[in-house]
Formats: C-alpha cells, sequence, structure tokens
C-alpha cells in the first residue's frame, strides 16, 4: 500500500485508479483464499439484481453457544445502478470486504 500512501493530493478521481490498482494487486495473491470462504447468495426478488451474499466466520472460529456479529455492507450505486460483482481484475473489491468481516 505504499503507492497509496505516495499518492498525491485528495482529489478522488485522481486516487481511486491508482488505489484500485494497488489493491487489486495484494487481493489477488489471497484470491484463492477469499474466494473458498464460507458463502451463500440468497435470492429475494425476481431478477437477477436481487441478491443477497452472506459471508460466515470459519466454523472452527466462533463458538455455538454464543452469538456473532451481523455486518450489513451496501455496495455503491445508490440503489438505481452498479452491481454486486465487478469485472476483474477488481472483481474480489466487494468479496473481500465480506471475507474480511467474516
Amino acid at each position: 500500500m505504499d503507492v497509496v500512501d505516495a499518492l498525491q493530493g485528495r482529489d478522488m478521481p485522481a486516487i481511486l485508479g491508482p488505489s484500485w490498482t494497488a489493491l487489486s494487486k495484494i487481493l489477488e495473491t489471497r484470491r484463492s483464499e477469499i474466494e473458498n470462504h464460507p458463502q451463500q447468495t440468497f435470492q429475494y426478488g425476481s431478477t437477477d439484481r436481487h441478491k443477497l451474499d452472506v459471508y460466515y466466520p470459519e466454523p472452527a472460529t466462533v463458538s455455538p453457544d454464543k452469538p456473532v456479529p451481523v455486518l450489513f455492507f451496501i455496495y455503491g450505486g445508490g440503489f438505481v445502478n452498479g452491481d454486486r460483482k465487478m469485472a476483474p481484475p477488481f472483481d474480489l473489491a466487494y468479496t473481500n470486504v465480506g471475507v474480511f468481516f467474516a
């Protein structure tokens, strides 16, 4: 993340591309771990956009007699556009958010 640290300025359009590129390279080294994390997708409506991805903690890390916290992550798009999946090489970005907090 030294690349992100070295970016000058605070203008979002100027730093977004280099930040995404740096992050995607880091995530790529952990692709298998991220893609194989316990996860399930639920359909809650009639269109392809009506899907909810649930990421679970690794079973060995949870005690069955204790509650598990829940985090809701709503990806960008203002509920009018966007997608829960992005095209490579950025396809791991949203998935990693679920895996990280699970």
